[in-house]
């Protein structure tokens, strides 16, 4: 199964210039963890996630003033930022790994597992097209229908299937 199969198409982004208050309110709103960040231009820029803005809420770390020697200072002062700032383009999270839409859902789940993040933006020819995430993937999961199940199973995985395909198109916004 190929991840442009499961992927939510129905997106809701937000640009760099956007306020991190009215970001949090459209995750809050549709449920959702994350938001893309799209230029003008309408390439992905950057993610900004419930981690962004909870590093806001934390107490910075109190480092003894001998640090400051060793430390690297552009380090620190995209931290400092992060920590201060007032648009997602201040908060976001600026290296973002992406994925293509023709590949296969294993390689999104490696992808996934092995960096711990929630969600993969997919883009395809430089445009976000669709974002990918663990729910996706636990979805498709259920979708597939092992040749080993009875019968009785089988219609079951059926009926499920015809459920979340016809729940799919009004809840396709709300999942990231």
């Amino acid at each position: 199964m190929k991840i442009q199969d499961i992927m939510t198409r129905d997106l809701v982004t937000v640009s760099p210039k956007t306020p991190i208050h009215k970001a949090a309110r459209l995750m809050a709103d549709h449920g959702i963890s994350g938001l893309p960040v799209i230029s003008d231009e309408g390439r992905l820029v950057g993610v900004i996630s419930e981690g962004d803005l909870i590093l806001r809420q934390t107490k910075p770390e109190k480092r003894p003033w001998w640090r400051a020697f060793f430390d690297d200072a552009e380090c620190l002062a995209r931290e400092y930022q992060k920590a201060i700032g007032t648009t997602v383009g201040e908060v976001m999270t600026r290296s973002v790994i992406s994925i293509s839409p023709s590949f296969d859902i294993e390689v999104a789940a490696t992808i996934l597992n092995t960096r711990g993040i929630r969600r993969l933006p997919v883009v395809h020819n430089g445009q976000v097209v669709g974002i990918i995430s663990r729910g996706d993937l636990v979805k498709a999961l259920a979708m597939t229908v092992p040749e080993r199940l009875s019968v009785s199973d089988r219609q079951l995985v059926t009926e499920i299937k015809a459920a979340w395909s016809a729940s799919r198109g009004s809840r396709q916004s709300a999942r990231w």
